[in-house]
């Protein structure tokens, strides 16, 4: 069967899910599976995004036209929300809680920066949620620094961090314990593929925790759909990581879905991007 691509940005929109029966409205349409050639070439690094600074370039305008218009309007609800309370409020000490709850500072969270491409992109248009940026390796936490660093709302220097471990422990080390339950965004790009299946699931128990209560989780990248390549390309592009590392693949939109429930995370936006990428979108689930 085929999946169903959300193509708003509203998370009261129900979008099926990619074992359901596809229903046709006018923010649906199907995912065919295509049979154009890619590109993409493999990397040699474990666990990590090590791209290209010209790869990131051509897919960080795409990722930010969806991840910007919808973190605004997260902000959007969060402000709306915050002041009707204070304005319900008879109660001056719960009037005073929910005036502390709206100038409480929001992050935005990145696994795997790489070269820091991305945030320098998305992160001046965000202006009031401060970044922090984080890699496994510090190989290119100087290119970071230099991409970044007229960008006032990012925040130096990037913390070294694997997603298979855990992140509270990563932030004290940084003192960015503030950044744990208060992230409007965490943003994963091109990693799931080029890792093992342990650093996905870590990267959905990371934002489990850092995650506000109306974050949500942008994961970009490669992945099949209901066990189907969407492309020659890819499929010619998974069997050549799988031949450099087993553990590396193309990873089916449904398992990862799975993987989200464990951690109470809801899949919330599929959109098709450029290239046979494309952008998922998970929020808390509400109780």
């Amino acid at each position: 069967m085929h999946l169903a691509l959300y193509r708003g940005l509203y998370p009261s929109s129900s979008i099926p899910s990619s074992r359901a029966t596809t229903t046709t409205t006018t923010t649906t349409r199907e995912i065919k599976v295509k049979t154009m050639a890619s590109s993409s070439a493999p990397s040699n690094d474990l666990h990590n995004v090590k791209m290209g600074a010209s790869a990131a370039e051509r897919n960080a305008p795409h990722i930010a036209g969806k991840v910007v218009p919808r973190l605004l309007e997260i902000q959007r609800e969060e402000k709306s929300v915050t002041t009707t309370a204070i304005n319900d409020d008879d109660d001056d000490q719960q009037a005073q809680q929910h005036e502390q709850q709206q100038e409480q500072q929001h992050y935005a969270f990145e696994i795997g920066s790489g070269q820091g491409v991305h945030a320098s992109v998305i992160a001046p248009q965000l202006p009031d949620i401060d970044f922090v940026l984080s890699d496994i390796s510090e190989e290119y936490f100087e290119n970071i620094k230099e991409n970044v660093k007229a960008i006032d709302n990012v925040l130096l220097p990037p913390v070294t961090f694997d997603a298979r471990d855990d992140i509270v422990d990563a932030l004290i080390v940084d003192n960015l314990n503030a950044v744990v339950g208060a992230c409007l965004l965490v943003l994963v790009v091109n990693i799931c593929h080029i890792s093992p299946i342990e650093t996905t699931k870590g990267i959905f128990a990371t934002s489990e925790k850092v995650l506000a209560k109306r974050g949500i989780l942008y994961i970009y990248g490669p992945f099949n759909v209901d066990g189907k390549y969407t492309s020659e390309g890819n499929e010619r592009f998974d069997k050549s990581m799988k031949e450099k590392d087993e553990r590396f693949g193309i990873r089916d939109i449904s398992e990862l879905e799975a993987i989200g429930e464990t951690h109470g995370l809801k899949l919330n936006e599929i959109h098709e991007m450029p290239a046979n990428n494309f952008l998922l979108g998970w929020i808390r689930e509400q109780p």
